[in-house]
């Protein structure tokens, strides 16, 4: 027998109106009881809303798609998300460290940012007797024809090499501490010399890189695409 029921047994009045004040309490005591769960369950569908809210927005802003590498001597890579936004920014080499220590990228557009990087002292002084190389990754064929049209429309140099490859060899040359740009033109020596180091390659200037192509036979301004197929 329950404290609720024992209570009322001990009341003296009438059975019929005792037996009514029971049934009172205990849907009272029911209602509460549904509107509580109720609350819990709306607390509960809100903060799961708010966490696919929160996981939607990270992998929209956070989540690299893209990459661009510029290659001079500088070698530089920036990482861009669904929003066409940089989200990343690496250099490899010491020239290339310079830049981006005085020039700030991040949260730029993608044809902002690479406008900022390559309008800089240091990359242009090696312009004078060498050509600029740019490499568009993207797994999406779509959106990686779109970031090479808009990045040739904005691009204010007239020496430019354009590339292309997946972004899933970008990854592969970050592993390698090569920018992809780089590593898909090492990829493609390494069709020649078999004993060819990521190291070797990343202490040459782009310059350098392209003469040894040349004097396999290969025309370094070709596109690059996948692994280093090449295409005149």
């Amino acid at each position: 027998m329950t404290k609720i029921k024992r209570a009322f047994n001990e009341i003296h009045a009438d059975p019929a109106l005792k037996h009514q004040t029971f049934n009172s309490v205990i849907n009272g005591s029911a209602k509460r009881k549904d509107h509580r769960y109720f609350h819990g369950y709306r607390q509960l569908v809100l903060a799961a809303s708010l966490i696919f809210t929160f996981a939607l927005g990270y992998w929209m802003y956070f989540i690299p798609v893209s990459a661009i590498s510029i290659d001079v001597n500088p070698s530089i890579e920036i990482e861009i998300n669904r929003l066409d936004r940089v989200i990343e920014v690496y250099a490899f080499n010491e020239d290339g460290q310079q830049i981006i220590d005085n020039i700030n990228v991040k949260n730029m557009n993608y044809i902002d940012a690479v406008n900022a990087l390559t309008d800089t002292d240091v990359l242009n002084s090696y312009l004078q007797d060498a050509v600029l190389e740019v490499t568009v990754s993207c797994n999406n064929e779509n959106k990686l024809n779109e970031i090479v049209t808009n990045v040739k429309t904005c691009m204010n140099h007239e020496n430019v090499h354009y590339g292309q490859s997946t972004y899933d060899c970008a990854d592969e040359a970050h592993h390698n501490e090569l920018s992809c740009g780089k590593y898909t033109k090492y990829l493609l020596l390494k069709q020649y010399d078999e004993d060819l180091t990521t190291e070797e390659v990343a202490a040459m200037t782009m310059k350098e890189i392209n003469d040894l192509l040349v004097q396999y036979g290969e025309e370094p301004s070709g596109m690059q695409h996948g692994h280093g197929h090449h295409r005149g």
